[in-house]
């Protein structure tokens, strides 16, 4: 096969990561988050033209492709598939990046197909959401997580330039084993779960209660943004302090939810932790999410969870796997601001549910 018919046959083999590319671009240009990953797939164009159209004539290695390089293959399309199957963007994306190098591999040949592997690392960077993701399991900040992703780059570009070959299969097999330790501990809680918690907001407590509260029009911006959701925004207050809470109805498109964590960060605040933490309400114990969130002027609690009619979660993960748009799921959010006792914003956030939540 010459260069120009291995050429053809790679640019179909990426017609998957390229389906996906009217969803990046739009995710670069509308997300703070994912503005500056488009450098990504630059880096990679001139990295990739370079090994493919750059190297001495001869160079690539002839070897016959053998059982592992077909059943890595067809992993890529099972994995793209699933990602479809689940409506997940960041599982399509992953698995047509992971999908188009195994096929590189068999259409260049091994020894090209191992130089190809550190320039679809950096491919699989652009990812949309991958910053929000890094930053939340290794709690620093979204433009840390962009930075380490681009130090990263430039350490694989220097490996790359040095002597030594690498094996594709065993630095595959510790990639995944790493990965798979970073997910463990958010999603071996998928099958963790806590009684249904859907407080009624909209039935304004008495005055004995402690709590006043009243109904806010969300922006126009939120309306435009959950199109097929229902928004409800509210505003309750005791003698200490004002919770701000978001109540969203999941329409039948789950990518209008998102995780809140990536919403703040978004939006400029600066994540100090985001972990479950268990309440206690009306004798019963739910597991919530807690985000300690800090902007320019002042410090928030944000207690996130999500439920339908028999159970409810804290785990965005958690509720995406169960997700189906058959079933009426809420996502929930009360945002309080902080003073120096984040125990007693608890105590307020509890006594609010409480409060507003039907006994059974």
């Amino acid at each position: 096969m010459n260069l120009f018919r291995k050429t053809a046959a790679a640019v179909l083999i990426f017609i998957p990561w390229l389906f996906r590319l009217p969803y990046l671009l739009s995710a670069w240009k509308s997300s703070p988050a994912d503005r500056m990953d488009w450098i990504f797939p630059v880096w990679f164009l001139i990295w990739f033209l370079w090994i493919i159209f750059g190297k001495p004539s001869g160079e690539t290695a002839k070897r016959t492709a053998n059982r592992t390089d077909w059943i890595l293959l067809f992993s890529g399309a099972a994995i793209t598939g699933a990602g479809y199957s689940l409506s997940i963007h960041m599982i399509q994306i992953a698995g047509s990046v992971f999908f188009a190098w195994r096929g590189c591999v068999l259409i260049y040949g091994g020894k090209t197909g191992e130089k190809l592997l550190f320039p679809f690392i950096i491919l699989l960077f652009a990812t949309a959401s991958s910053n929000y993701w890094i930053s939340s399991f290794c709690g620093i900040g979204i433009r840390t997580a962009w930075l380490l992703k681009t130090a990263f780059s430039f350490l694989l570009t220097a490996a790359a330039a040095m002597p030594l070959r690498v094996r594709s299969e065993p630095l595959l097999f510790l990639s995944v084993l790493g990965f798979g330790l970073i997910l463990w501990q958010e999603t071996g809680h998928f099958a963790q779960s806590s009684p249904p918690l859907q407080p009624r907001f909209s039935v304004f407590p008495d005055r004995k209660s402690g709590f006043v509260g009243r109904s806010i029009r969300p922006a126009e911006a939120m309306i435009r943004f959950f199109r097929s959701g229902e928004i409800a925004c509210y505003q309750f207050a005791d003698d200490s302090r004002t919770y701000q809470v978001l109540d969203v109805r999941c329409g039948r498109n789950i990518h209008e939810i998102h995780p809140a964590g990536h919403c703040l960060r978004s939006s400029g605040a600066e994540i100090r932790s985001e972990k479950r933490r268990e309440y206690r309400i009306r004798g019963r114990n739910y597991h919530l999410r807690e985000i300690f969130a800090a902007g320019r002027f002042s410090r928030e609690l944000v207690v996130v969870w999500y439920s339908d009619r028999n159970l409810s979660v804290g785990s965005f993960l958690a509720f995406r796997n169960r997700w189906s748009a058959e079933t009426d799921w809420h996502a929930y959010q009360i945002s309080v601001r902080l003073d120096h006792d984040p125990d007693a914003a608890r105590k307020g956030i509890r006594k609010l549910l409480e409060t507003l939540t039907p006994p059974e």
